[in-house]
Parts: C-alpha cells; sequence; structure tokens
C-alpha cells in the first residue's frame, strides 16, 4: 500500500485545492477589512458571500482531498517521464508520460508553483500513481508525500 498525502500537503502542491483553501481567507478577510478599516461602507456583500464561498471551497477542497487520497490507497505506481513543464505567475502543470497496462497515457496536474514542484524539469524521471479506474488520473508520488 502506498503511503496517503495528508491535506497539507495536498492544499501546498495541488492548484485546485490551494485554491479552494484561499478563497474563502480571502473572502471572510475582506468582510473584515470592510468592517474595521472602512466601517461606513456597507460589508453585506462580503457577509453573505463569504459563509456560501466557504461552503463552495469547503466542498471542492474535501472533494480534491479525496479524490487524490483514494488514488495513493487504491492506485498503482507506475515509471513515467516528466514531458511538458509549464509554470506561470504561481500556478502551472506538469504533463508525463506512462504506460499502463500496455496503453501508452498522458497524464498531467495543475499545480500550484513551490520549491519542490519546480524541481520535476522535463526529461526527468518520476514515479506516478495511477488511479486503476481512470488510468490517466495519476499523480507525481513524491510531490504529495
Amino acid at each position: 500500500m502506498i503511503k496517503t498525502p495528508t491535506l497539507v500537503r495536498i492544499i501546498q502542491n495541488d492548484y485546485i485545492a490551494h485554491m479552494a483553501f484561499l478563497f474563502p481567507i480571502v473572502f471572510w478577510g475582506m468582510y473584515l477589512f470592510f468592517t474595521v478599516f472602512r466601517p461606513g461602507e456597507s460589508a453585506d456583500f462580503f457577509l453573505y458571500a463569504a459563509p456560501i464561498a466557504t461552503v463552495v471551497a469547503g466542498g471542492v477542497l474535501l472533494w480534491r482531498y479525496r479524490t487524490i487520497t483514494r488514488v495513493f490507497s487504491d492506485g498503482l505506481e507506475v515509471p513515467g517521464i516528466v514531458s511538458n513543464v509549464g509554470f506561470f505567475r504561481g500556478r502551472g502543470r506538469i504533463e508525463c508520460t506512462y504506460t499502463y497496462q500496455g496503453q501508452k497515457l498522458v497524464g498531467g496536474n495543475a499545480l500550484h508553483e513551490t520549491k519542490r514542484s519546480r524541481e520535476f524539469g522535463q526529461g526527468t524521471e518520476v514515479t506516478l500513481v495511477v488511479d486503476r479506474n481512470n488510468p490517466k488520473r495519476a499523480f507525481i508520488r513524491d510531490l504529495y508525500l
């Protein structure tokens, strides 16, 4: 069995999880900003939007966490090669080529740009954890563990 990534590691690396984590913080921060520093201006929009953003983003974060941990708990490790890397303004994508059950596949991950994610250059050999039910979904093991 493959070790399961922590929620913190998923938030650090996975772009969708990272944004779902930050979204409610920004909305609540804006509400506090208008309440404390601009008391004459209405903070009503943020008062209503912040709880909604929290629920929606919390659902997205839970879905992403469960998806990634399920793949790590039930997936298969396969060797792969980084075929494409691109980062722009703190976000990026790493695509890997790998073979699963005799079929050559290309899978990619939307990532938050970190020191760890920048270590994977084009041509780097990696170990991927592939979803048995959806072999096009694969995660770079060492990025999440």
